[in-house]
């Protein structure tokens, strides 16, 4: 029955006693710096701010991780509380507060908050023993953390140093399920802060006096130490619950607050029920006296609560509003033109009128008016003006609004604010040195250059020298040119020299004066100012070589055709002198260094000269093509491959810069890739140039909890209950309700949901239809109700039969004869007559006499004598003996007394009947009732609840309801129920109690994944604490398992995806099944696997390469339906995307000693972005990204000579989570020697052939030559032979070293080559057939499937091949492949400014960089599976050839 008593302990609440006393400092928990507490701010409504704790504490039914120790006296949970004046509990608003002495604390003049978290072992032991004792039902209590707060010799607000002072402390303790705290007092002298909210005096007494007690947040659950909020709080110390005056202690981990110390069965609250108006009943069972104290609700005191607080006394209402006191609260009635529930607030024509789009309100002769933001009009400046409504852009610019503004997106070549300039006409770009200029059409123009100058804009050169040309220094005819330098003579032909005076050689094919050297034809010797193979280039067209001079120091750097001084960084801040290589007068790439004050050039190779100007006769090796660009010779000419935004023969001419006119809006950042441009927007802008403002909603206009919803040209907010406006910021206030007539009304508030109560005038009563009002929207009170005179006389208060007439408040009464009295309740005495006969004794009673007899007489006035036995008097069979007027009654057996009413055995008369038990005591008996009755006589049925349901299912709790009996009768009979829950193993047990009120209960602390009986009961409760129950009304059900731990993807291909997760061996101990499922977006049907607890790993295969697929993963408990399966809330949502398919027939089509070209075919399946190409040696690895999605070829260039490559291509795709990239292709490559002669293309029969002259190819790593057995090997240079590819496939070899040796090639496991013996020419060559030894005793074919670890075997025409299993490779499909992951880099680009002089003025020009970021990147690692790695080394032996 220790169960069944427990439910009357959370009803009453706990227990206190009055004593004199306090807890001595020496009981405190012990504090202060010498126990390491920290210590709170000398701050008036201060704290700690939020001290995380170590382990959560339950507080409420919820655990919380962190505090606020309040310098006000209190330690909240959810947010810091710095109100100085204690409100009521209940409150709501988050206040989960933990509550000592909640009142205005200023430690500024006095005392000090000291405050810890305890895991030290002696304080654990203490805490474990105080809460045993306090709590008798938790023996083996073990704390595991305790906190300590205390409040020091603390004074008042207002207060000084000589100022009264209070101590008091908080201890928190838990095991990290139960949870419980103890209040000590040490010394309570003040009760209230002198702040004029407070009241109180300069003693710190009087006004809104400190709170004590716990309250939920949730304006519901609470407690209230008696006194609290009164003068009596300042008594607190010399009250407690356990005892120990000025201690407190109490469980707050539950749902309710439980106070602790009552041991005993004696109830005075359950039996006398005396507190009134909401006042909660305190047993004191301290003392053994049965007595009690009321802890009264906010409003309410005295004994038993009854006294009504009034709280107009302390004046609250301002501005001269009227006070209405009412039931624990007041209501101020306010005069025109103020509001607010203290009438504190003036009202402002303002406060109605909302002004949108961020207007504000103005108040102009005593009405409102909008001052609406610039771009917005209307009278609440509701209407956004349209600027392009004026058409502003020009020439075809397309116009978008803004707020107060527009922008216009422009049409090339037109730029400006209003597209009004032509980027490309006379005006803008005109013709330097005063040339003539003619516009042809938007984009293009024509400028014609005066004698001297030359250039698209006749930039270069300069006005002529006259008289230059006047001494004809130009012979054999040429023609004189005046110049800025002096002149320039243009030979005729044959004709060469500066002068025109050196005569050609014949067949010379020098150009510009250049003279052919020792009669070579193809070696010229350049005059200076030209250069090149044939001299056919002008030096000063390429501009940074006319030895310009930068200022400052600068370094020329050629742009766009023309050239850019590039100034230094610290410009203006630090100049230094020039120097004789600034002018970077060393060409075709030599480098300058300086040499007393002049200069040397160290030419690179290919070239000579003072300036390197001469170049040998390889076409390439003087360096046509600028900025960058990388040169080709082929058919005696050259060709310049040009970089990223430079084209023309020699690269010289610059593209614009995408990103140069800034396209990007609104404060976009470009980014520009392959002539392209890209806008990064700010957030909340959209589109290509971020021109999409964002929408109106992205700012959350709407206040207090509304919903914005986007209209396209504004925005609307959707209020929540209480709220009106614009972006409803106006509370909805109903006013002061109308008045009843005969009645006076009180409330709290004019908020809506607020209650409006009458009371009538005496002799009226409230009609209940309309009671209480109230307030709704828009501001409206419900109807009134109305005050109904009362009918006295409905009560009948007249007796003895007489006639009531109704009055106002009143009645009069018209008695019968006999009677008077208000009432007629007053009687004639009519004994005064002495009526009675034969000594009789009369009685007076209403109306008439009664007279009793002597014995032997009867009649109404005793006027007659009777026999004594003649009534029988006699019971229980008993005779009856008549002995002269008096009479004796002779008993039988089982029976006594007077009349023999009186039986032996209190049972004998089977008083319960069939439905309980009896149960004989002192005389008596009581009735223990069966199941389902109940009764003093077990004579009522006690009916089971009905509608048994499971609401809501969780892992470690169940929440169930169930409907009260059907019947009224029965309802009323019950006290609440009980609610007993079982594991179907037996393993655990527990019942709980719940009140009549409720049908609904929260089944906590349940295991993960377990099934349980649940039964309810209908208690009827018994004076004697045996309680009556009903049948049950019974369920199974079992809870959520726990979700899998450490759910993540391992791997993912094109085609596949690997998850893995864990369980627990005791978390998930009931877990039976795993239940995996994968869906793409819009296919709800996906694919579904159920699991063995023991698998923590699957792999989804046959999916859509570059899809996105969406992975859940729950646990499952239960067998079969019998077993009441249960499944897990699923993990969050993983979102992959597999990997796209990587390039088909990767192959190159062109190798050189410093390049490869490479060709491949785009993934049949998938859109892709682009391309990685990575190039990979022994030493290093080199990434770029290549843009381009449907780049189908690549040329790798810089590679060095006869070296090995490994080369990828790995496919690029685009997604929400950004880019996914396929399994790499793999290709291996050797270059060329560098002095191996190219390679020639022919066609012969229709077939084009290519001949190689080059190393034996990389895959054919161990060939090499080997002497006879007969003779001594010599070391011999590696062979070189000549390789012939025709268009069929085919190769011939012609090995190019001594004949008669035999050439041994060992193979790798997989082959990737074969060589077939078809031609034969002469006895130095010699066809090549690779092949495995075992292909030809496998006969070719499928009969004895070859194929290995499940591969499948496909026969064509000459032979076979196998179609691996996934995860497998090699010709056999005997080689075990892996995805290793390993750290790789990607090279991106990006655009940054360098400083560069122009005009004389430093500004910043904009170029492409390239940066490596760090990536993760997939290598294959295959190996030979099982015991085939014997074989296939086996089968893969040398082959030994020999030469004819």
């Amino acid at each position: 029955m220790r169960v069944l008593a427990g439910w009357a302990v959370l009803v009453a609440l706990g227990e206190w006693l009055w004593a004199g006393g306090e807890v001595p400092l020496g009981d405190f928990y012990p504090f202060g710096p010498a126990q390491g507490d920290a210590a709170t701010r000398k701050q008036d409504d201060g704290g700690s701010e939020l001290r995380p704790l170590s382990i959560p504490f339950p507080f409420f039914g919820a655990g919380h991780t962190g505090l606020y120790v309040n310098n006000n006296g209190i330690i909240s949970f959810l947010k810091e509380v710095s109100q100085f004046t204690p409100v009521a509990f209940p409150i709501s608003k988050d206040r989960r507060v933990v509550a000592a002495f909640w009142a205005d604390v200023d430690n500024r003049r006095a005392g000090d908050v000291y405050y810890r978290e305890s895991t030290e072992q002696p304080i654990l032991e203490r805490a474990s023993r105080d809460i045993a004792q306090y709590f008798p039902e938790f023996p083996g209590f073990s704390a595991q953390w305790v906190f300590i707060a205390t409040w020091y010799r603390v004074t008042f607000f207002g207060g000084s140093s000589f100022s009264p002072v209070n101590t008091f402390q908080i201890v928190l303790i838990t095991d990290g399920k139960l949870s419980f705290t103890i209040f000590n007092y040490e010394s309570i002298t003040w009760t209230t802060g002198m702040h004029a909210s407070s009241g109180g005096d300069f003693a710190g007494l009087g006004g809104i006096a400190a709170q004590a007690g716990f309250n939920a947040g949730d304006g519901k659950r609470y407690f209230n130490i008696p006194g609290s909020r009164t003068d009596d709080i300042a008594d607190v110390e010399m009250t407690t619950n356990v005892g120990i005056p000025g201690r407190w202690v109490f469980r707050i981990d539950d749902a309710q607050v439980q106070v602790g110390g009552c041991s005993n069965t004696t109830s005075v609250c359950l039996t006398l029920r005396p507190c009134l108006n909401g006042g909660k009943c305190i047993e004191d069972c301290i003392t053994g006296n049965p007595s009690y104290t009321c802890s009264c609700l906010a409003g309410f005191t005295g004994k038993r609560c009854h006294v009504d607080v009034d709280e107009c006394l302390s004046h609250p209402c301002q501005n001269g509003a009227t006070c209405l006191n009412g039931a624990g609260s007041f209501t101020c009635r306010c005069p025109p033109g103020f509001r607010g529930n203290n009438c504190e607030t003036a009202e402002s024509p303002c406060e109605n009128r909302v002004c949108q789009n961020g207007g504000s309100c103005q108040v102009v002769n005593r009405t409102a008016a909008c001052l609406c933001q610039p771009g917005y009009t209307g009278v609440d400046c509701q209407t956004e003006v349209n600027e392009c409504e004026s058409s502003p852009c020009l020439n075809g610019g397309h116009c978008i609004d803004l707020v107060d503004n527009y922008t216009c997106v422009c049409l090339e070549p037109f730029v400006g604010q209003r597209c009004e300039t032509d980027s490309s006409s006379c005006e803008d770009r005109s013709c330097q040195n005063r040339q003539t200029c003619n516009y042809i059409r938007p984009g293009r123009y024509i400028c014609t250059c005066s004698p001297g100058y030359y250039g698209n804009n006749c930039q270069y050169g300069g006005p002529r020298v006259p008289g230059a040309c006047l001494s004809h220094p130009c012979q054999n005819a040429g023609s004189c040119l005046e110049t800025e330098q002096g002149y320039v003579c243009e030979c005729r032909e044959g004709y060469t020299g500066q002068d025109c005076r050196d005569q050609l050689s014949e067949g010379c094919e020098c150009r510009n004066g250049g003279s052919c050297l020792e009669g070579n034809v193809t070696i010229c010797q350049c005059p200076p100012g030209f250069f090149g193979l044939l001299c056919e280039f002008e030096v000063t067209t390429t501009p940074c070589n006319m030895n310009t001079q930068c200022p400052d120091g600068g370094y020329c750097m050629e742009y766009g055709g023309s050239y850019l001084c590039v100034c230094h960084t610290d410009y203006g801040t630090n100049h230094t002198m020039p120097s004789p290589c600034d002018s970077e007068p060393c060409l075709n790439g030599g480098s300058c260094k300086v040499h007393d004050d002049s200069y040397v050039c160290e030419c690179p190779r290919g070239f000579l000269g003072t300036h390197c100007e001469k170049a040998k006769p390889r076409l390439c090796s003087t360096g046509p093509c600028r900025n960058g660009g990388t040169c080709r010779e082929a058919d005696g000419e050259y060709h310049c491959t040009c970089p990223y935004r430079f084209t023309g023969k020699h690269c010289e001419i610059g593209k614009p810069d995408p990103c140069a006119s800034g396209p990007c809006q609104n404060g976009g950042t470009c980014f520009h890739y392959i002539g392209k441009y890209k806008c990064d927007c700010p957030p909340g802008y959209s589109g290509r140039h971020c021109e999409i403002v964002p929408s109106p909603c992205f700012l959350s206009p709407c206040e207090n909890g509304a919903t914005c919803e986007d209209l396209g040209g504004g925005y609307a907010c959707t209020c929540p209950m209480g709220y009106v406006g614009k972006h409803c910021q106006s509370e909805v206030d109903c006013g002061i309700p109308s008045d009843v007539k005969h009645a006076q009304a009180s409330f709290n508030s004019t908020k809506v949901g607020s209650v409006a109560e009458y009371q009538c005038e005496l002799g009226y009563t409230l009609s209940q239809h309309n009671h209480p009002r109230v307030c709704h929207m828009p501001g409206v009170w419900s109807d009134p109700p109305e005050c109904d005179e009362i009918d006295e006389c409905q009560s009948q208060p007249c007796l003895n039969g007489g006639r009531c007439k109704d009055r106002v408040a009143a009645f009069l009464c018209l008695c019968e004869p006999g009677y008077t009295g208000h009432h007629c309740e007053l009687d004639v005495d009519e004994c005064q007559s002495q009526p009675c006969k034969n000594s009789g004794t009369c009685r007076d009673l209403p109306g008439s006499f009664a007279c009793y007899c002597p014995e032997g007489f009867l009649g109404t006035q005793c006027e007659t004598e009777v026999d004594a036995c003649e009534s029988d008097p006699c019971r229980n069979g008993g005779q009856c003996e008549s002995y002269g007027g008096s009479y004796l009654c002779v008993c039988p057996e089982g029976f006594f007394g007077y009349h023999c009413e009186t039986a032996s055995d209190p049972c004998f008369s089977s008083p319960c009947g069939s439905r309980g038990y009896c149960l004989p005591s002192n005389g008596t008996h009581s009735c223990t009732c069966k199941v389902s009755y109940t009764g003093k006589s077990c004579e009522k049925e006690l009916l089971p609840p009905t509608s048994l349901k499971v609401e809501r299912v969780e892992d470690t709790g169940v929440l169930i309801s169930w409907h009260p009996p059907e019947d009224a009768a029965a309802r009323q009979l019950i006290d609440g129920y009980a609610v007993t829950y079982v594991s179907l193993d037996g393993s655990y047990r527990r019942t709980d109690f719940v009140d009549r009120s409720r049908s609904a209960h929260q089944l906590r602390a349940l295991t993960p994944g377990r099934a349980y009986n649940i039964s309810v009961f209908s208690v009827k409760r018994n004076v004697n604490n045996k309680n009556d129950i009903s049948r049950p009304v019974m369920l199974t059900t079992r809870t959520r398992p726990r979700p899998v731990e450490g759910f993540e993807i391992t791997n993912v291909t094109a085609s596949a995806i690997t998850v893995q997760w864990a369980l627990h061996r005791l978390q998930h101990s009931t877990v039976s099944r795993v239940r995996v499922s994968i869906h793409q977006l819009g296919d709800l049907a996906g694919r579904t696997v159920e699991l063995n607890s023991s698998v923590a790993k699957y792999t989804f295969l046959d999916l859509q390469p570059g899809e996105r697929y969406i992975v859940h993963v729950t646990t499952l408990s239960g067998l079969g339906t019998e077993d009441h399966p249960s499944e897990s809330v699923s993990t969050a949502p993983f979102h992959v995307w597999t990997r796209p398919l990587p390039p088909q027939n990767l192959t190159t089509s062109h190798v050189t000693a410093t390049s490869v070209s490479m060709v491949w075919e785009q993934p049949p399946t998938g859109t892709m972005e682009g391309y990685i190409i990575n190039v990979t040696t022994a030493q290093s690895v080199k990434s770029r990204y290549v843009p381009n999605g449907k780049l189908v070829s690549y040329t790798v260039r810089d590679l060095l000579p006869g070296q090995r490559y490994r080369l990828s291509v790995t496919a690029v795709q685009n997604t929400e989570q950004g880019q996914v990239h396929s399994e790499p292709a793999h290709l291996y490559i050797t270059t060329l020697q560098r002095d191996v002669a190219p390679e020639r293309r022919w066609s012969q029969a229709g077939h084009p052939r290519v001949l190689r002259n080059r190393l034996p190819p990389a895959f054919l790593p161990e060939l090499r030559l080997l002497a006879d057995h007969d003779t001594a090997e010599e070391p011999s240079p590696a062979p070189r032979f000549t390789e012939l590819v025709d268009g069929r496939g085919r190769i011939s070899a012609r090995f190019g070293t001594v004949l008669g040796k035999s050439i041994t090639v060992k193979t790798q496991p997989e082959a990737p080559v074969k060589l077939e013996n078809t031609e034969v020419s002469s006895r130095d060559s010699l066809a090549l057939q690779l092949h495995e030894a075992k292909s030809k005793r496998e006969g070719r074919n499928c009969s004895t499937n070859p194929c290995r670890n499940g591969g499948t075997c496909t026969r064509d025409a000459e032979s076979y091949h196998c179609a691996c299993y996934p995860g497998f490779k090699g010709r056999l499909c005997q080689l075990a492949c892996k995805k290793v992951p390993h750290s790789c880099t990607r090279l991106y680009s990006e655009t940054k400014s360098f400083p560069v002089w122009e005009g004389g003025t430093c500004h910043y020009l904009y170029r492409r960089v390239y940066k490596v970021h760090q990536d993760v990147c997939y290598k294959e690692s295959c190996e030979s599976s099982g015991s085939e790695r014997t074989t296939s080394r086996k089968s893969s032996n040398s082959h030994t050839l020999k030469k004819p």
